[in-house]
């Protein structure tokens, strides 16, 4: 359903800007996939809508050491 290629994409897309929505990933993107399969994909990345920002649900330990 969905491949490496389209995942990098994805996560490209919301680090460049953490206020992107699921419509606009699929028209920035160009992906050639539906909505559904976007976040399908969002969720596979571990990412959640906080506040109109997409986050990682859990920091990575890098950030973890930063953040202390």
């Amino acid at each position: 359903m969905t491949d490496d290629r389209h995942q990098k994409k994805v996560d490209e897309l919301i680090n460049h800007d953490r206020r992107i929505t699921q419509k606009q990933i699929l028209v920035a993107g160009r992906l050639g996939m539906s909505k559904e399969s976007v976040g399908y994909i969002i969720g596979l990345l571990v990412y959640t809508k906080v506040c109109s920002r997409w986050v990682p649900r859990r920091l990575t330990q890098e950030k973890e050491q930063k953040n202390c």
